[in-house]
Parts: C-alpha cells; sequence; structure tokens
C-alpha cells in the first residue's frame, strides 16, 4: 500500500515540476527581470522619439492629453517630463509588484526543488535526446554514485553502470509503453549500489509534453522496495508456513468469504468432511450440512456477519459416505483496515462426534432408566448408612400416600412403621453379601396398612463399604385380598367337589333304600307293626334325600329347571312366608327397582336363595330387628369387574340382604359359606349359607359379604342379567295327576351303573308288568339294543355312566330309531351330563332319590306321550 502512494506522490511531484523546468527554472536563468528591464528602455525611448517628431511634425499636444498646445518648447519639455516622471513612477510601481512576484515564485520553486531532493523516491529527468539533465539528492544518495557521473549520460548507459542488464528489457518495454501515451504500471528492476548492495527498486516513467502534444522532457522515479520486498519474502514464507500450519492443524479449520464461499479448508476438515479441499473450496458453505438441519446452521453462522460470535455451538456435518458428523465451533470475524467491513471469517472446530454419541448413548441410557422408573410398577426410594431416606420415586409417592418432601430425610423405620423392619434391618445385616427378593411386609401408614413385596441391597462404595439400601417394592395388599378369596374359592370348589361326591353315591344309596322301602311296603301291608318301621325308615330316606340336595347344591352338581324370570316377581310372592318364618319381632323393609332386567334361573332355587339368607338374618337378630331387601340394575366394566374378585364385565341384577344383627368378624366372614360351618352351636347345620353359594354360583353369579361386628352384615346377590323375556325350556317331569294304575306290557331298556339301583329299578318295573333289558354300562345297552334289533319301547338310563354318558347313548340309539321314548335320571350332574342340553332336547327327567310311585308316574307319562 506504501508502494503505491510514493509512486502516486512521485507522479504529482513530476507534474509540478514539469512546468516550471519547462521555464528553464532549473538552469539559473530569470526571465521575468529581463522583461521589467526592457519595458523601461523601452518607454523612454518612446517618449523621446515623440518630442523629437512632435518638434519636426508639430503634432498637437492633445494628442498626449494636454489641455492645449503649448506656447513654446520649453513648456513642452516641462510637460513631457511630467508626463515622463509620471510614467516612470507607475513603471517603478509595476517592477515593485513584479520582483515581489519573482521572490515568490523563486520561492517556491526553492521549495519545489528542496521537496524533488527530499523525496523517498529517486527522480531523474531526461531532455529530448534521452540526456540525463537532472538528478535529485534521493537517487545520488540511493546509488552512492556523484551527480556528474550520470548527467549527460543516456539512462541504458546509466542501467548498465547500476548492472541492471536482466532489467533492460523491462525498461526498454516502459519506454515502449510511454512512447504510445500509456502509462505504464511500474515494475520492480533490481540495480547495484558503488558498494555492491543489491537494491530493489520500483521503476516508473513519464514525458512532459510540449504545447503541440510531443515528448519534451521524461521524469523517471526509482523507488527502494528492498525492504518492502523483503517484507513480502518474510510474509510469503510466513503465509506459507501459516498456510502449512493451518492445513496440518488437528484441529478442523474454515475460513469463508462474506458470501459464505469457502476460501480455505484444512486437512482436519478433509477428514471430518471426508472431501478434498479442491472440491469444496469457491462452494457455498451449506454445502457441508445434512439438508435436514441446513437452515438452521446457516442461521447461526449469520450471527458472525453481525458481529454477534457464536461458542460451542453444535453444527452436524454432512459426511461424504452419508453419515452425520458433529462439530463444536468458535469464530471470529476478520476486517478491512476500517474496522468495520468483514473481508473473511475463520472458524476453528473440535469432532465432537463420539462424545455426542456417548452422550446419547447415556441419554437414552438414562431416559429408558426414567421411563422404566415412571412406568414400572413399583415404588423406588434409597437410604443411606444412617438409614435416612435419601429419595423417594413417583410411584412409592402413590403406593404409600406419602410425598416425597415429606420423607425424604426422614429415619425409614419410624417413617414407614414396619414391625418386621424394625425386628430385622436386613440392609444392615453383616452377614448380608448378596440381594434379597420377595419379602412381604406390612407398613402402616396414613391409618391404614399396606402389604408390601419387597427386594434389597446394598448400595457400596469402591471399596465394597456398604454406603447405604436400595430398596423397591410392589403393593399387594390388594393382590393378597384376591389371593385369600381365590384360595377360599378353592377351597369351596373343593368342598363342592367332596359333597358332590358324596351326594351322587348317597342319592344311589338312598334311592336303593326307598326303593326297597316301598317294595317291603307294598308286601307288609297297611296297619302291621313292620310297615310303621319301614315308614320310619322311608321318612329318615327322606331327610337324608334333602341333605344331598343341599350338598348337591353347593357343589353346584343338582338340575335346574331354568326359566327367565324377574327376581321382583320372586321376592314380591316370597314376601309373606318370609314374616311368618322370621316373628313378629323383626320387620322386612323391601325397596325393589322398577324395571329390573330379567335373569335366567330355576325360581325355585332363587326362592331357596332368599329364604336361607333370610333365616341367616334373624337368626342374627335374637333381640328384633329390621332386614332390608333391595333390587338394582348394575353394569360391571372392566377396572370395576377387576376390583372384585370374583366378578366379570357385563350387565347384572344384584339382590341386596341387610340385616341390623350382630355382625361378624374376619374369620367368620372368610368360612362363611363352608359347609357345616356354623355359629349357632347344635342350632344350625351349616349348610343354609353354603347352598346359597352353590345356588348362585351354578347360575353364573356370585356372592359378596360385608360386615363387622355389631354392625350388621350385607349380603350382595349378583346375577347375569338375561337378553330375552321368553319362557325357557323346562325339564319334562312327573305330573302329579299322571295316572299309573294301567295294565303294562311296554318293554324297557334300564341302563344303570349301580348295582342297587339297578336291580331296585327292574324288579320294580316287572312287577308292574313292564318287560326289562338290564345293562350296566352304555356299550352294554347298545349291544342289547342291537342284538333285540331295537325292539324296545323306552330307553331308561341314568345320566353319569362309566365311558359314554347316558346323553350320549340316547344320541346313539335314536339316530336309529327316532320315535323312541327316552327318560333320564340321575342324582348329580357332571362334565359328562349337560343340563342344558337335556332341556334343549325336551328330555324326561327323573331326579334321584326317587321312590317307586315317582318311577311309575315317570315312565307311564313318558309312554303316553310318545
Amino acid at each position: 500500500m506504501r508502494i503505491t502512494m510514493d509512486s502516486h506522490q512521485s507522479g504529482k511531484e513530476s507534474e509540478e515540476t514539469r512546468e516550471k523546468l519547462n521555464g528553464e527554472t532549473l538552469s539559473g536563468k530569470n526571465p521575468h527581470s529581463f522583461g521589467i528591464l526592457s519595458i523601461v528602455t523601452l518607454a523612454i525611448l518612446v517618449i523621446v522619439a515623440f518630442l523629437w517628431l512632435n518638434e519636426i511634425l508639430d503634432i498637437p499636444y492633445y494628442v498626449l492629453g494636454a489641455p492645449q498646445t503649448p506656447a513654446n518648447l520649453s513648456e513642452a519639455a516641462i510637460e513631457t517630463v511630467f508626463i515622463l516622471g509620471f510614467g516612470i513612477y507607475i513603471l517603478l510601481l509595476l517592477k515593485s509588484s513584479i520582483d515581489k512576484k519573482q521572490r515568490a515564485e523563486q520561492e517556491r520553486l526553492a521549495a519545489v526543488a528542496n521537496t524533488v531532493n527530499a523525496m523517498d523516491a529517486g527522480l531523474l529527468m531526461l531532455d529530448r535526446d534521452g540526456k540525463l539533465f537532472f538528478i535529485n539528492q534521493t537517487f545520488i544518495n540511493m546509488v552512492g554514485y556523484e551527480m556528474s557521473e550520470f548527467l549527460g549520460e543516456e539512462m541504458i548507459e546509466m542501467c548498465k553502470k547500476l548492472s541492471v542488464p536482466d532489467d533492460i528489457p523491462l525498461v526498454t518495454e516502459i519506454i515502449r509503453t510511454t512512447l504510445k501515451d500509456e502509462v505504464p504500471a511500474p515494475v520492480p528492476i533490481t540495480i547495484t549500489s558503488r558498494d555492491g548492495k543489491e537494491i530493489t527498486v520500483l521503476f516508473g516513467m513519464s514525458f512532459i509534453r510540449d504545447p503541440e502534444g510531443k515528448p519534451d522532457k521524461t521524469i523517471v522515479t526509482l523507488s527502494d522496495i528492498s525492504d518492502l520486498k523483503r517484507t513480502q519474502e518474510e510474509l510469503i514464507n510466513t503465509s506459507s508456513y501459516l498456510e502449512s500450519l493451518i492445513y496440518y492443524a488437528n484441529a478442523p479449520i474454515i475460513v469463508w468469504n462474506p458470501d459464505f464461499v469457502i476460501t480455505r479448508f484444512n486437512h482436519a476438515f478433509e477428514l471430518l468432511s471426508g472431501r478434498n479441499a479442491d472440491e469444496v473450496i469457491g462452494q457455498r458453505l451449506s454445502v457441508l450440512f445434512p439438508e435436514e438441519s441446513r437452515n438452521d446452521s446457516m442461521k447461526k453462522i449469520e450471527f458472525t456477519l453481525v458481529g454477534q460470535f457464536w461458542e460451542s455451538v453444535d453444527i452436524p456435518i454432512l459426511h461424504s459416505d452419508g453419515s452425520i458428523r458433529f462439530a463444536i465451533w468458535n469464530s471470529a470475524n476478520i476486517y478491512e483496515d476500517d474496522g468495520v467491513t468483514i473481508k473473511a471469517t475463520i472458524a476453528q472446530g473440535q469432532d465432537i462426534t463420539s462424545r455426542k454419541e456417548t452422550e446419547k448413548a447415556l441419554r437414552d441410557s438414562e431416559e429408558w432408566s426414567q421411563l422404566l422408573l415412571r412406568t414400572m410398577p413399583s415404588g423406588l426410594f434409597t437410604v443411606d448408612s444412617n438409614r435416612r431416606i435419601t429419595s423417594w420415586n413417583e410411584v412409592a409417592e402413590e403406593i404409600t400416600g406419602l410425598k416425597a418432601k415429606q420423607i425424604i430425610g426422614k429415619d425409614c423405620l419410624s417413617a414407614l412403621n414396619c414391625d418386621a423392619c424394625r425386628e430385622e434391618c436386613i440392609l444392615f445385616e453383616e452377614t448380608v453379601n448378596k440381594p434379597v427378593y420377595h419379602r412381604e411386609c406390612t407398613i402402616h401408614v396414613n391409618g391404614g396398612d399396606i402389604v408390601l413385596l419387597k427386594n434389597l441391597d446394598v448400595l457400596r462404595d469402591s471399596n465394597g463399604e456398604a454406603i447405604g439400601g436400595l430398596e423397591s417394592f410392589i403393593d399387594i395388599t390388594e393382590h393378597k385380598r384376591l389371593e385369600d378369596e381365590l384360595r377360599h374359592s378353592q377351597k369351596m370348589e373343593a368342598i363342592g367337589r367332596l359333597a358332590g361326591g358324596i351326594a351322587h353315591d348317597f342319592n344311589n344309596l338312598l334311592t336303593a333304600i326307598l326303593g326297597y322301602s316301598d317294595l317291603a311296603l307294598q308286601k307288609a301291608g297297611k296297619g302291621s307293626s313292620i310297615s310303621t318301621d319301614l315308614q320310619e325308615i322311608k321318612t329318615s330316606t327322606l331327610r337324608a334325600a334333602d341333605i344331598c340336595q343341599r350338598l348337591l347344591a353347593l357343589s353346584r352338581r343338582q338340575v335346574l329347571k331354568l326359566n327367565v324370570v324377574n327376581l321382583n316377581d320372586t321376592i314380591s310372592r316370597i314376601t309373606d312366608m318370609i314374616r311368618r318364618v322370621i316373628g313378629e319381632n323383626i320387620e322386612v323393609e323391601t325397596n325393589i327397582v322398577e324395571n329390573l332386567w330379567n335373569i335366567e334361573a330355576d325360581d325355585g332355587q332363587l326362592e331357596q336363595v332368599i329364604l336361607n339368607l333370610t333365616i341367616n338374618a334373624r337368626d342374627a337378630m335374637p333381640d328384633g330387628g329390621t332386614i332390608t331387601l333391595m333390587t338394582e340394575n348394575v353394569v360391571l366394566n372392566r377396572s370395576e369387574a377387576n376390583a372384585r374378585a370374583e366378578a366379570t364385565i357385563g350387565n347384572f341384577v344384584c339382590m341386596t340382604m341387610k340385616d341390623t344383627g350382630i355382625g361378624m368378624d374376619d374369620e367368620t366372614i372368610s368360612r362363611v359359606f363352608e359347609p357345616f360351618f356354623s355359629t349357632k352351636g347344635e342350632k344350625g347345620t351349616g349348610l343354609g349359607l353354603s347352598t346359597v353359594y352353590g345356588i348362585v354360583k351354578q347360575h353364573h353369579g356370585w356372592v359378596e359379604t360385608e360386615s363387622g361386628p355389631g354392625n350388621g352384615s350385607t349380603f350382595r346377590v349378583f346375577l347375569p342379567a338375561s337378553v330375552s323375556d321368553k319362557k325357557g325350556i323346562q325339564v319334562k317331569e312327573i305330573q302329579s295327576d299322571i295316572h299309573v294304575d294301567r295294565k303294562c306290557c311296554e318293554r324297557i331298556l334300564l341302563v344303570e351303573d349301580d348295582p342297587g339301583v339297578l336291580e331296585f329299578a327292574a324288579r320294580a318295573l316287572r312287577e308292574k308288568g313292564y318287560a326289562v333289558v338290564e345293562a350296566a354300562t352304555a356299550e352294554e345297552a347298545f349291544t342289547s339294543f342291537e342284538k333285540e334289533n331295537g325292539e324296545f319301547d323306552m330307553l331308561f338310563s341314568d345320566v353319569v355312566l362309566p365311558g359314554i354318558s347316558g346323553i350320549e347313548l340316547v344320541d346313539r340309539i335314536l339316530k336309529v330309531k327316532p320315535g323312541l321314548s327316552v327318560v333320564l335320571t340321575s342324582g348329580y350332574m357332571n362334565y359328562k351330563s349337560d343340563p342344558d342340553l337335556i332341556r334343549r332336547k325336551g328330555l324326561f327327567f327323573l331326579s334321584k332319590p326317587y321312590d317307586i310311585r315317582d318311577l311309575y308316574k315317570m315312565i307311564a307319562l313318558a309312554l303316553l306321550k310318545k
């Protein structure tokens, strides 16, 4: 920049000096002083000549401005001298002014000469012949020669003397360019001073032209740029070093101009981006960024143009293989000399891809851990070495109702009030070397008990020393309740199966006893002493049969006569009987809802349920009280059903029986439906509520119990609502008005697996006149059927048989002989017997135990309906 300014200044001074050189100022001549003297002399000569001519030619004076012609020559002479004196005075004034101007001009020219000699650049002037006629002192000081050694020489000779033969072509080219009236750019040439020192000068030249525009004199400037050249070389070396330093720096470095065009791109950035510098230099900066984040990245970078430096900003870089790399950047603007205009922006980055991946992995791990902690159904807390709680998660808050701010910092034993933990704190036993899982304990918080299932472990430092503990837990209070209810349900199921099995065998025995009692009574005749004994045997057998029926109800193995029933009608019908049974000191209230849904049930069994619950309530109120019967429609969704141990989703009719009696404790409630369990001592059989339980369960419902000592008891019976208003198909049973005293001769295929019942039934039927073929199994019966070519009028079969059931036997035989009369009998229903199927087929059914009269009526009815 300095070189350009010196060259310009030299040209400006040369232009100013050119005019002075045309006036010979530099040769020592003064044209102005010569001109003034000439004018004065000429003026005097003119006046004398005029006077002489006036005398000779007699020219009037008024021509000279006189008012009139003088009388004689003396007057004319005086006037002439006066005029001449005045003229000389005017000339002297004019000369004084000119002298002042000359002195000022000389001073200015002296100042120009001093300026030319004081110039930093050497200044040479050549005449028309190309010979040096002026050299300033700067050039003489530069080369160390005397001025006389160059004056009068041609430029080329001077160049040879200064040892610049290699640069003569450059000089020649400049001269040629100047002759074309062009302004050539200065060029550097090397000259040698007298002492042998090489000097690099910036060589330039121009012409001073005459009025006609032809070259008159030549001005040559030679500026010493040796120091500048060395500086440039140093800068070049430094720049090369810096370029190498930047290119091979470990950190990615990039430079771009204000138009965001990349101008520098080092090796580390090549590795980061997978691109060569040649590939990206000259392209816009945005080519380095992934498309999805390009706009955001460019906005961050644009901040540098308004002086907003950005540091530690993550900017994704698109690798050439399509992957995304991450770098964190620092940047700064490079300004022009004005300190305002941005020349370029340089950014230095750090590849943090591995760190970002690690951070992401840690973040994902942390998020996953937090997600687990949020979604896992476990409470979690930690304690320090003094058993003070240090953390308490949200699930722990939900389970216990204790907020973190309430409990953190407190002793865990006192805060959770756990008796088991007080007796044995497993977290700090010296013998604990491994985690402990699935330990149950009960904590007492907020006035209630919560059963927890805990997992515990000790937190240790790097030296293995215990520094605290970690405990996770889940609330199993409801689980324990359901577990108890399930256990109770399983117990009732087992008792029911046992009762059903006993009832099945007893029904067969009782059928035989009743049958043989009737046969014996027929032979003994009325009024005999043995007939009285036989009648007592029959009466006791019937009482035993009633107990068996209750056991079958408990086991859900009795045959139901289902129909579409409205529970309000059943309650209304049985209310008067209830009042007679419970006595006058107990009030019965009903609160039945209108538009109660129908249910599909055995109406007689429902009456038994209501009656048994009423009797149980009466016995709980020896001093009187109130029984309330209520009905309602109930809809249970999934969450509500899950909250009840035996419930399912759907629509139900609920009947509630509530008393104001003595109530029950939890132990009694847990056993209230067990058969033969009673709190009434010898007064109760223990089968009333067990029968209720069995009947309701067989109707696909359930019973809920709520009670407390002194608070009375509430039983809620839930039965599935029916979607039909039509009457169901009933099992065909005995009609009491059927005539049995008729002559019988039909052939009957009798199938019974119990020998006692088989023998009794066969004997009774034969005594009535029927032809009987006996079979103990279904296979044996079918074989007899085929052997007799199906010549039978009736199939009388037990339902529960070894092998295939009686129902399957009926299907096989009816395929062969569709119009055959069928009677099925059983005192017990298991998986082989389907009561619904019996109802749908419209088959006749005789329940065990049966007496001889019931047998005759059923056989006669079935044959009549053939």
